[in-house]
């Protein structure tokens, strides 16, 4: 269906059941001439078709609703049928048990839209309706439930915070929303992983959906991108419609098997050089490490020299290597000198400065002593 120059895709529109304000019922009832039916007096506004409307903006309540009814192909439900058998019977209950509502700024956006009215620095008026509707589910939804994950079990008070919630975040833009998908990779990596549908959630769920719609595009392409650069992912996945064609992220598994070497001798050389936690931090805030960092810390260790490599290349004791290496006059590759009993890696190059140091200012002579090296 159609609202002015908006499309309300699946999803948009009730089709099941009616919301009303029962104020807003009772008002049509005294202000309707007398001689028009008491039942056709109730008139139905759009906004109370609209799945994501949920409260009376006059009124400041939640909206009730009616029954919902089984879906029938081809047939669709009366208004005044409802009103007759649902509403009008018990209105003066129905008005006393409403529940206040807070102005909501999501459900005024959407009337506006509905209206004909964009603002250019909101960046869901980028967006088809339907489409940004759904965004700001997905967001609020992650806001509001934290990741459990009990979407079916959400009221309507919970539904229209979760939406204002997706709202505020999208409505700012590109920034404020990889701002809150960092946050759930975080929230989702205390667990212990990081997955796309752990990490992501419902967000996921409804860009998966809708593969097929190209409403959803400027979404879709923020969270791809997202995906890419913080799960660790192999390459040929398929990430929300397009093949990822190289690996941008390793697990410590992954580059342990990447590399031929353990996990455990991995993690430490990581945290040494800072790209990684240690293994003794009780809640890894990081457990993944770029591709491009990894392979930068992986040259440098395979081309490293052991301490016996060392000790030959230099002609130096391994005793006395060691000691000048926890002196600090030697370099020791990613941090190894703070660790007791580290299995050291010197790089040829540092060797070779050290022994230019040693050897500064050194000149030959034709008879050495018992003290001197030639």
């Amino acid at each position: 269906p159609r609202v002015g120059e908006e499309t309300l895709g699946w999803g948009t529109i009730l089709s099941r059941s009616f919301r009303f304000c029962p104020h807003c019922i009772a008002q049509d009832l005294a202000g309707a001439p007398k001689d028009v039916p008491m039942v056709a007096r109730p008139w139905l506004r759009l906004e109370w078709m609209i799945e994501h409307v949920r409260t009376c903006r006059i009124h400041a309540v939640y909206l009730a609703e009616t029954t919902p009814v089984a879906a029938v192909k081809g047939v669709l439900i009366d208004f005044s049928k409802a009103m007759a058998s649902e509403v009008l019977p018990k209105l003066d209950h129905l008005r006393a048990v409403t529940e206040p509502a807070k102005p909501n700024a999501f459900e005024d956006w959407v009337l506006r839209r509905m209206d004909g009215a964009k603002d250019p620095s909101n960046w869901l008026d980028g967006m088809p309706l339907h489409a940004a509707l759904a965004t700001c589910e997905g967001l609020g939804v992650e806001v509001h439930e934290e990741g459990s994950g009990k979407v079916s079990e959400l009221g309507t008070e919970e539904w229209a915070a979760a939406s204002l919630a997706g709202y505020r975040i999208a409505s700012d833009g590109e920034a404020a929303i990889e701002r809150f998908l960092d946050g759930l990779v975080v929230r989702n990596q205390a667990a212990g992983y990081v997955g796309m549908k752990s990490a992501y959630g419902h967000v996921l769920i409804i860009l998966e959906r809708t593969l097929d719609d190209p409403a959803f595009q400027r979404f879709r392409d923020v969270v791809r991108r997202h995906i890419i650069e913080n799960v660790p992912l192999a390459a040929g996945i398929q990430v929300l419609g397009e093949v990822l064609e190289e690996r941008r992220l390793h697990t410590m598994s992954s580059a342990a098997a990447a590399s031929g070497t353990t996990r455990q001798t991995l993690r430490a050389i990581f945290a040494r050089s800072g790209i990684a936690p240690a293994l003794a931090e009780p809640n890894h805030p990081r457990l993944t490490v770029r591709v491009d960092e990894f392979e930068v810390r992986l040259r440098e260790f395979a081309a490293g020299l052991k301490i016996a490599e060392a000790s030959a290349a230099a002609g130096i004791p391994q005793k006395h290597l060691l000691e000048l290496v926890a002196r600090g006059l030697v370099p020791a590759l990613f941090g190894s000198r703070e660790v007791s009993r580290a299995r050291h890696r010197i790089t040829r190059a540092d060797l070779n400065a050290f022994m230019d140091r040693l050897f500064a200012g050194a000149v030959p002579v034709q008879a050495p002593t018992s003290r001197q090296v030639t």
